[in-house]
Formats: C-alpha cells, sequence, structure tokens
C-alpha cells in the first residue's frame, strides 16, 4: 500500500469518527408530531410476547401494508418509554452507519463490474469510501436519522441496498459461469422486496432501481447477457405495475382535492418540481438552520406560467430526466446516478396524496447521486489543479460545518424550536413546537405572539389560526377572539383542511370547561363547527365529518342542553 494509500484511509477513518461523534450530540432530541400516534403505547407494552406488543406490531395505520418490520423494530425499546429515547435514536445513528457500509460494498460493485477503475485495484476501494462517506455526510439525511419515526425510511433503504447488494453478487456469479448466480438474483427480489415493502411502501421502488443499473451501467457486459431478457423483463413489468398506480391516481378525479388536503393531484403535481430542487440545494448547499422536521411552509401551485419558479424547475426537471435517458451509454454514470435519483422519488414525489415535502424522502434518493458525486470529485482530483483540490477540501469542510450545525440544533430541543420558527415562519408546526412549550409553562403572551407571527406571513394557516384563538380566549382578550373566529368564519371551504381547523376547538372546549374561557364564546365555536359541517368541501373524509359533530354535540352538553348533545352524537356515530 502507498503512503498517499495510507494517507486516504487514515484521512478517511478521522471523516467517519467525527460523522459518528456529530450524531452523538443529536441524540438528546425530542419526539415529533408524526413520531407521537404510532408510538404513544409503546410504554404500555410489558413483554414481547403479549397481545398489545402484537397489536402494536400488526396495528399501524401510516401506510397500507401496516409496516411491520419498522414497528418490530421499534417494539424492543418499550421498556422504559420514552426516556429511553435516546437509545432509540441511537439505534438509528447505527442504522445509517450500516447504510453507509452498504453504500461502501455497493459503489464497489459497480466500480468492479463497469471497469471504471482499474487499471488499479485500489481505486475501487478508495471511491467507494469515498461515495459511503459523503452520503453518510450529508446534512439532509439529520431529518431522517433524529426523527424516530423516520427510522422506516432508513430500515427500508436497508432492505433495498441489500436486494441490489445480493442482486449484483448473482451477476458476478454469473459472470464467471456459477450456475447459482440466477438463483441469487431471485433470492434478492424474493426476500429483501417484501421485508423493504414492510418497512415502508417505497421499499416497492428496488425493481425499477435494479432495472436503472441494468440500462445504465451493466449494458454492455457481454458476461451477463444470458437471461438478461427475462431479468429486463421481470424487472420492467414490476416498475411498469407501479407506474400504472400512480397513474390511476392521476386520472381519478385529478381536479379534486385529495381527502384531508387541501390540494389536488394536478397541484400537487406541479408543485413538486421546485420542491425537488429545493432538495438538491439543501442535499448539496445546504442550509443548516432549515433542514428540521417541519416543511409545511410548502404551499401548492394553484396557477403557473413557464416563467414562473414552478415552471422553470419542471422545464428543469424533464430536460434532465430527458438528458439521463439519452446519455445513458455515452455517460452511463451520469445516468445511472439521475435515474436513481428521479426513479427513487417516483412513489414519494408524484400523484400519491401525501404531504408535500419531507426532506427524509432524499435518504435513499441521494445515494446515486453520492456515487456520481464521489467519482466527479476522483476524477477533477486527478486533474492535480491547486484549485480544484482546495476547492474539494473547502467543499467538503463546508458540508461537515454544516453537518455539525445541524445535529447541535436537533440536541438542543428548545433552541431548535426557536431557530426552526425564525428560519420558517411560515410553518404551522414550527410554530405549535415553539409555542406549545410556553404555553406550558404559562407564558400564554409569547405564545399568542408566535402564533400570530405565523399568521401574518400564513392567513390561511387555520392551525394556527384555532391556537392563536384558544390562546387569546385563555387570556380573555374577547375582541381577539372575535377576529380569529370571523377569520376562520371567513376562510375558503375549498381549501380547509377540516382536522386543522376543528383540532383547537378541543382545546377550545376544555378552556370552556375549566371557566378560563367566557361562557359566551362557545356562541362562536357553535357557528365555526355548524359552518363547517354545513360548507364541508367534497374531499373531506368521513371521521372528519363525525369529528365535528362530535365536538358539537360536547359543547351542547357543556351548555346543559343534554338532548340536543345526544341527538348530534348518533349522527357522529352513523357517520362513522
Amino acid at each position: 500500500m502507498s503512503q498517499s494509500q495510507i494517507r486516504f484511509w487514515i484521512v478517511a477513518g478521522v471523516w467517519l469518527t467525527a460523522i459518528a461523534v456529530m450524531y452523538l450530540h443529536g441524540l438528546s432530541g425530542a419526539l415529533f408530531y408524526d413520531d407521537i400516534r404510532p408510538l404513544e403505547k409503546l410504554g404500555e407494552i410489558d413483554s414481547l410476547f403479549s397481545f398489545a406488543a402484537l397489536d402494536f406490531v400488526l396495528g399501524e395505520i401510516s401506510g397500507p401494508l401496516g409496516r411491520p418490520v419498522a414497528m418490530f423494530s421499534f417494539l424492543l425499546h418499550h421498556a422504559g418509554w420514552p426516556d429511553n429515547l435516546p437509545s432509540l435514536l441511537l439505534v438509528n445513528v447505527l442504522i445509517h452507519g450500516l447504510n453507509g457500509v452498504l453504500v461502501y460494498i455497493l459503489t464497489g460493485q459497480l466500480l468492479r463490474m463497469t471497469g471504471a477503475a482499474s487499471p488499479h485495484p485500489h481505486v475501487p476501494r478508495i471511491l467507494a469510501a469515498l461515495a459511503a462517506l459523503l452520503w453518510l455526510m450529508l446534512p439532509i439525511h439529520a431529518a431522517t436519522i433524529l426523527i424516530p419515526i423516520q427510522r422506516m425510511a432508513a430500515l427500508s433503504t436497508t432492505f433495498v441496498l441489500l436486494g441490489v447488494i445480493v442482486y449484483l453478487a448473482g451477476l458476478q456469479l454469473q459472470s464467471r459461469g456459477h450456475r447459482r448466480g440466477p438463483d441469487l438474483q431471485i433470492l434478492s427480489l424474493a426476500v429483501c422486496l417484501p421485508l423493504a415493502v414492510l418497512t415502508k411502501e417505497n421499499g416497492a421502488l428496488l425493481p425499477l432501481l435494479l432495472l436503472v443499473i441494468e440500462l445504465t451501467l451493466l449494458t454492455h457486459r457481454p458476461d451477463i447477457q444470458r437471461y438478461r431478457a427475462i431479468r429486463l423483463t421481470a424487472l420492467s413489468f414490476a416498475s411498469l405495475a407501479i407506474i400504472g398506480y400512480l397513474l390511476k391516481g392521476l386520472f381519478n378525479h385529478p381536479f379534486e382535492p385529495f381527502a384531508g388536503r387541501d390540494f389536488s393531484v394536478i397541484e400537487r403535481l406541479l408543485s413538486q418540481p421546485l420542491i425537488l430542487v429545493d432538495y438538491l440545494r439543501q442535499a448539496f448547499v445546504p442550509n443548516w438552520q432549515a433542514i428540521n422536521p417541519f416543511q409545511d411552509h410548502w404551499r401548492h401551485v394553484e396557477h403557473w406560467t413557464l416563467l414562473s419558479p414552478e415552471g422553470l424547475a419542471l422545464a428543469a426537471i424533464l430536460a434532465w430526466l430527458f438528458a439521463a435517458l439519452i446519455a445513458r451509454r455515452r455517460w452511463p454514470w451520469f445516468a445511472f446516478g439521475s435515474l436513481w435519483f428521479l426513479g427513487a422519488h417516483l412513489l414519494e414525489s408524484t400523484t400519491l396524496g401525501l404531504e408535500l415535502s419531507f426532506l427524509h424522502r432524499n435518504y435513499l434518493p441521494l445515494v446515486g447521486l453520492a456515487i456520481l458525486m464521489a467519482i466527479g470529485i476522483q476524477r477533477l482530483w486527478a486533474l492535480k489543479q491547486p484549485a480544484i483540490s482546495v476547492a474539494i477540501v473547502l467543499y467538503l469542510g463546508f458540508l461537515g460545518f454544516s453537518l455539525a450545525n445541524v445535529v447541535l440544533v436537533w440536541g438542543q430541543p428548545e433552541t431548535a424550536a426557536r431557530v426552526w420558527f425564525e428560519t420558517q415562519p411560515a410553518s404551522q408546526r414550527a410554530a405549535a413546537y415553539l409555542a406549545e412549550p410556553l404555553w406550558e409553562r404559562g407564558d400564554s403572551v409569547t405564545a399568542l405572539d408566535v402564533m400570530e407571527q405565523n399568521l401574518s406571513v400564513c392567513p390561511d394557516c387555520m392551525f394556527s389560526r384555532s391556537w392563536a384563538l384558544a390562546l387569546a380566549c385563555d387570556m380573555g382578550k374577547n375582541e381577539t377572539v372575535r377576529l380569529h373566529f370571523d377569520a376562520l368564519l371567513a376562510h375558503s371551504p375549498r381549501k380547509a383542511s377540516l382536522s386543522s381547523a376543528a383540532k383547537n376547538i378541543e382545546s377550545f372546549y376544555v378552556l370552556l370547561k375549566e371557566g378560563r374561557c367566557a361562557p359566551g364564546q362557545a356562541y362562536n365555536a357553535y357557528i365555526l363547527l355548524e359552518r363547517l359541517i354545513e360548507t364541508r368541501p367534497p374531499h373531506a373524509r368521513k371521521s372528519e365529518i363525525a369529528n365535528l359533530w362530535w365536538q358539537l354535540s360536547r359543547l351542547y352538553m357543556l351548555d346543559g342542553e343534554t338532548k340536543t348533545a345526544l341527538e348530534i352524537l348518533q349522527k357522529s356515530m352513523q357517520i362513522n
């Protein structure tokens, strides 16, 4: 081993240690909105071999398949929950490290199978280590690793990467004439695909990612041509099944809002290109303050032109996709990295009725771009130009500095709440994350000020409006309460999310019951709930409508009108 190789591995070891130490500072983080419901029953489980444990594993509703593999991994933390949150986050960090090892193995396989690293046998190991370290260090991944429930995304990625590695190992065996090669390829899909999907549904993209590799990096390999037509046909059918499912959503009432959302499938599709561009910016030129759990400041696009930011982003994404497709033979690594990224976003960034943006959606997609980036850095470094070398070192230092800042903030929940709201004042969740502990400590004045700041930049944020209403009522600011009720009543039913608009009626009800709101304020709540019921949008879920009736029945019960309350409650039960 040469002196330069020794120096590289020493630097790589220090680099890896620094990443691990950085993430350890984030273990003192907190639970967030998506963590609460799936994990709330964890502390009630006394034994791994109980009906409560079985219900916890099989009863999750985050996805259509229940994600039982991910839920079983959380079950192992039942003793001492939620005080043992740091141990759960530590396991997330360890899974991230394991995935880094898998990226190293995968990159080495691809380099050897394409011959990109010859004639120097040590280059594949160095390039693979560079790709893995780059991917591990991307600050955007903190939004996967340090949100407890996003172990689902990280662990699903583990099984996807394992599937790709085993598939490629089968191809390598086949290239050497081993008859067990095709068996290993089948095994990769038969085992890893179900495990990935039962951890999180975007594991279903494994066949598509294998197809990307086959059509970009492995096109010219004559020693694996046997059974290639069968492989490509099977992978293509699996990929087309996913695309067909997504297209079904596109043609099924494309202009009607999704249930529980205020945007349609067309509006979501028009909104995603700009979000994808922002993902890339946050991945490679990050603003460490904006890498946080709260991405609800994004608003869907209702109207756009070709020269608008959304139109330009759409043109850029389509041009990138077209360039990757036509360049797959001439520039296979560019095509591989590009199509891997775009393909891995196919489920969560197209026609499904999911929220517009979450940073953890980039965890798997960025594997391809990290490998492409490592190859680019290696080729630039080989030019032996001092200015280029200095620029590369400075850039890597910038990524490390950004990751350190991100993780340090995440590990200090109170500081994080303030920083995240100051960075994204249009986020309702960031506002609530800052305001709720203030209210619990009795500082209603500051909490209300936070909500008013949010509403000043997001007047349609009905969840914050409801929060502000409850806070003002608690403080006896009757005129402010009236103004917020008027704003809620004037809000467009087409844009309303009933669950958000009605959620804080619960807090308002508690304040009325405890005598902390003037009894006369209940009248405004009656009007609001009845209007929400009468003018409910066509996309409203039955459960949302039933919840409104139930909230209304409780207000009547509080006023002593038991008969009316029971009649309304019966309506609620009939709807459900």
